[in-house]
């Protein structure tokens, strides 16, 4: 006998794997790869690659609020989306304190606001030739981890995330970014002055990424069976997502001839 299928429910499941599975996991992957490149020097596709982390995980926070994510890749716009609505966290304070060490007492630290606003401008396509000029430095890069960690947790902390009975937390002392395992390559660069994820050089509980866990054979098999309501849902959770992200296709209007309405071509 199979089980019962609340669709509302469902379909807010299936929405928030999607938000999951086509954001969240890539701007995992994102942020790594910008920190990565940052730590060989590689600038410019570091600002395209923190663009697209801090993209994905805007857009995925703000689709798991039934917010439109359709500003394309205008941080901007995104950011104060999310920031101005209701239930988002406020913003954390870059901590001064770190900064000391490297710079001594004559430091400026920018606000997350600021360091989104380069990278919106910096990691822009527009400026993928190299026609701007880049102002940047190790202050900048750390009020970056802080922003990536708000923007992060803004999904990851929001009920709606993951499938629940498809989703738990790392165990403690796993080093791990969704489906990025954290090895001894990577390592170096993802903790150099990475003061917002390594704050006691081990990833703070609760800020580490999460493990999925493959659906049972049973869900899989509803899924891929076109008679079946879970398959219905997902294909309306498709559509649905899509809008989320996504201006609907302009179609071809005219009068008919006959009756003087307007039709679809």
């Amino acid at each position: 006998m199979s089980e019962e299928i609340c669709e509302n429910h469902e379909m807010e499941r299936r929405i928030s794997r999607l938000a999951a599975d086509r954001l969240f996991k890539p701007a995992d992957q994102d942020y790594v790869t910008s920190r990565l490149l940052y730590h060989h020097g590689m600038s410019r596709q570091f600002f395209w690659s923190a663009l697209q982390s801090l993209e994905k995980y805007l857009k995925c926070a703000l689709i798991l609020r039934n917010l439109s994510a359709r500003d394309g890749h205008n941080l901007k716009k995104l950011f104060a989306k999310l920031r101005n609505y209701p239930e988002t966290e406020p913003l954390p304070a870059v901590p001064h304190e770190h900064l000391e060490p490297i710079l001594g007492n004559q430091f400026d630290q920018p606000s997350i606001e600021q360091v989104i606003l380069k990278i919106d401008r910096f990691g822009h396509p527009k400026n993928r030739y190299g026609e701007g000029f880049i102002d940047w430095n190790i202050r900048d890069l750390i009020a970056y981890d802080y922003a990536i960690l708000w923007a992060r947790n803004q999904c990851l902390r929001n009920s709606r995330f993951g499938f629940p009975y498809l989703l738990r937390t790392a165990p403690s002392g796993v080093n791990r970014f969704s489906s990025v395992d954290i090895d001894n390559d990577l390592e170096p660069s993802l903790r150099f002055n990475n003061f917002a994820f390594f704050p006691d050089g081990e990833i703070a509980q609760g800020k580490g990424a999460v493990i999925w866990i493959n659906p049972s054979p049973q869900h899989e098999h509803e899924l891929s069976n076109p008679n079946s309501a879970r398959y219905r849902i997902a294909t309306n959770a498709e559509e649905k997502f899509k809008s989320y992200l996504f201006k609907p296709k302009t179609q071809d209007k005219h009068l008919c001839k006959e009756c003087g309405t307007r039709v679809h071509s």
